[in-house]
């Protein structure tokens, strides 16, 4: 299976319209990692435009400008939309058969708090300039290759340095996964092909 390819939200930045805020405001993670988890399972080239139309039909209502996040409830909805059938692990084992096996594991962080030393997004460490030590919301995805477990990050511009996933251990993805404080299942979602 190849690489994981980013699909950015970098290209959905709010509050052009409203002028609600200047500072880059992006709240559709959840959306273009559903895109990713679609476009590496099926061989789809959705963006992450395609992604905020299936929140929309599953009842998500977003304000330009205003953080408005989505649920865990909303992608596992939309799913189907995606080409993909999104389930709920029962615990963390459940996650690593399901990476094993060739799913997209979306995993729900606070970004980046207690995080393994892994690769950011470029967007990222500016953010960490212009805000120094904050953390963030935030919806990435992993997935396991022939060359290893690569972890997405929708702040990455899927371009250049940033077309694919970083590649991260099994005990990072743990990690990763931990950072809202929760057991780390507990923030996953297993996408499968439908």
């Amino acid at each position: 299976m190849s690489k994981l390819k980013i699909v950015t939200q970098t290209d959905n930045i709010e509050g052009k319209k409203t002028k609600v805020v200047t500072d880059n405001w992006m709240d559709d993670c959840a959306w273009a990692t559903l895109a990713c988890a679609a476009n590496h399972l099926t061989g789809t080239k959705y963006t992450s435009f395609d992604g905020v139309k299936w929140g929309e039909a599953v009842g998500r209502k977003d304000r330009d400008g205003l953080p408005d996040p989505s649920s865990l409830a909303q992608l596992v909805k939309a799913g189907p939309l995606a080409g993909l059938k999104v389930t709920y692990p029962k615990t963390w084992a459940d996650v690593e058969k399901a990476l094993g096996a060739g799913a997209v594991i979306l995993v729900n962080v606070e970004q980046a708090k207690g995080y393994p030393p892994v690769t950011m997004s470029k967007w990222h460490v500016d953010h960490q300039k212009r805000k120094p030590g904050s953390t963030y919301g935030h919806m990435t995805c992993a997935a396991k290759t022939d060359e290893g477990i690569f972890w997405a990050d929708p702040t990455m511009s899927g371009k250049g340095k940033e077309v694919y996933g970083v590649p991260v251990t099994l005990q990072q993805l743990k990690q990763i996964a931990s950072s809202k404080g929760d057991a780390p299942h507990k923030r996953c979602l297993i996408a499968r092909k439908k």
